[in-house]
């Protein structure tokens, strides 16, 4: 990156020592060309980012503290700007944008005015390395030429805040992804359960001194003899587990080998008809004694034993 590389307008004005070190710091970016020049084609906004540099707030606090002035070769110690986090909050921070260079991700935004929030957006950007390592920032703000200011840490913070943001990301904020065959799923994607073979895949090539099932059996197995017998012998199992219906498996409930066991009591028991189904609306025309009369007849055909009452 030499002096007669193009710059924007944005950088135009700067001369002397402020002209060399934004040379410098393009040539640490390793861009070919003024990251404002850049065409918004080979941005990609930062919400919607797939891959983003491992930026953490460490990095954040450790560039805006401990990085070195290139001015002064002290520590920059930048603990103001920390409070612009208010910025981000606040939604000053806008068209933020990234690019993946060979070197590293180019991140570039434009933030209001502290203290004129009508004028002209100010534009800062940052370079960062894979690992999430500031290289180095700039703005357009006089601040700005010290490396670090409050729109270039809000800047970061906005970054801090996508890269969390892409970590967390849910199968909802991406194209759907159900329903579609597994990359390694092959030709084989479902199988009936009685051709499955379930045992372990290193024990599937047995040979003739091997414990599992030999191969004559593993076919009868696949035809489905053996197969019901183990599934009735699981099922008896299961009713053997507890003495109690309301205690044993929900399983038996739907098998009609097993489910009268789970009959309420007042079908199992045979009960007599309810006295609320007796009634009927002819009985209001009949007179008391023919009431009384057919009141008799009833009480005679109903019968209750010992057991339906629970003795």
């Amino acid at each position: 990156m030499t002096s007669c590389q193009v710059l924007s307008d944005e950088v135009q004005h700067l001369v002397g020592v402020h002209k060399e070190r934004y040379l410098e710091k393009l040539s640490l970016t390793g861009l070919k060309t003024d990251p404002y020049l850049l065409s918004p084609d080979l941005l990609t906004d930062l919400a919607k980012a797939t891959t983003l540099s491992d930026f953490i707030h460490h990095d954040l606090y450790h560039y805006v503290i401990n990085a070195v002035s290139p001015y002064t070769c002290a520590d920059l110690k930048a603990y103001k700007s920390l409070d612009a986090y208010q910025y981000f909050v606040a939604g000053w921070v806008t068209c933020a944008k990234c690019y993946v260079g060979d070197g590293g991700y180019l991140v570039t935004a434009k933030v209001h005015h502290s203290q004129a929030i009508s004028s002209r957006q100010l534009k800062p950007w940052v370079f960062l390395k894979k690992d999430g390592v500031v290289v180095c920032g700039h703005c357009t703000c006089k601040a700005g030429l010290g490396e670090v200011c409050s729109h270039v840490t809000a800047l970061l913070y906005a970054l801090d805040s996508a890269v969390k943001h892409l970590a967390d990301r849910s199968c909802t904020d991406g194209p759907r992804q159900w329903g579609l065959a597994p990359l390694k799923a092959g030709k084989a994607l479902f199988e009936k359960g009685a051709a499955i073979n379930f045992l372990h895949p290193a024990k599937k090539h047995f040979g003739a001194h091997s414990t599992y099932y030999s191969r004559a059996s593993y076919k009868e197995i696949r035809k489905g003899g053996a197969l019901k017998a183990a599934i009735e012998q699981f099922y008896k199992a299961l009713d053997n587990a507890a003495e109690n219906p309301e205690e044993k498996s929900g399983l038996l409930r739907i098998l009609p080998k097993y489910s009268h066991q789970f009959q309420p009591k007042v079908v199992s028991l045979g009960l007599p008809q309810p006295l609320v189904e007796l009634y009927s609306a002819r009985n209001r025309t009949l007179s008391a004694s023919e009431l009384l009369i057919k009141c008799e007849e009833t009480f005679k055909i109903l019968e209750v034993t010992p057991e339906q009452m629970g003795i």
